[in-house]
């Protein structure tokens, strides 16, 4: 007669049954030790590579001789549309032209991350790059990098030229004689 503790089954029996089938509980986990080793040998290695872009202050085109008050409210949503922009198809495109040779499609991962400071803000974007290719992973970020830049001088450059325009459009009226 087996002695039973106040919740059911005893340790003694656990032990017991754990012995009568030592071989099936020993065989069970070799079988699971070999199955994570084969797996860690044989995955694909994964590796990391990271840009880091810094935000600089946008010209106010309205006050262009202005900037000593900065809206740290506006600034913090230009830098949190930053992962977005990089995510376009018009700065992938760019940054994928960027690449020599020219990656498969699906072959890397980016991302675009911010880094917060001591006060909650950030003013830095890291874009991390992986691939099963180390060259690849590295050639990514600085592309993304590179292309989101390229970006950023384009999307500047468009706003002083629509700012030029909108000035001439006012000073029209003030020097032509015949108005």
């Amino acid at each position: 007669m087996t002695t039973h503790d106040a919740n059911g089954i005893s340790l003694k029996s656990y032990v017991r049954v754990v012995l009568r089938w030592k071989w099936l509980v020993l065989a069970t986990m070799l079988v699971v030790l070999g199955a994570g080793v084969a797996y860690t040998w044989m995955r694909t290695p994964l590796y990391t590579a990271s840009s880091q872009l810094l935000y600089a202050q946008q010209i106010d085109i309205q006050n262009p001789l202005g900037g000593l008050y900065v809206d740290i409210a506006a600034q913090q949503a230009e830098i949190e549309s930053m992962p977005a922009v990089i995510a376009s198809s018009e700065v992938r495109e760019a940054a994928e032209a960027l690449m020599k040779p020219a990656p498969i499609p699906n072959d890397y991962i980016i991302e675009a991350v911010l880094t917060p400071g001591t006060s909650g803000y950030s003013n830095v974007v890291t874009l991390k790059a992986q691939s099963a290719k180390p060259r690849l992973a590295a050639a990514a970020a600085n592309a993304y990098a590179e292309a989101f830049i390229a970006w950023g001088h384009k999307s500047a450059q468009k706003q002083i030229s629509d700012a030029i325009a909108v000035v001439k459009a006012k000073l029209a009226p003030l020097t032509d004689p015949t108005a």
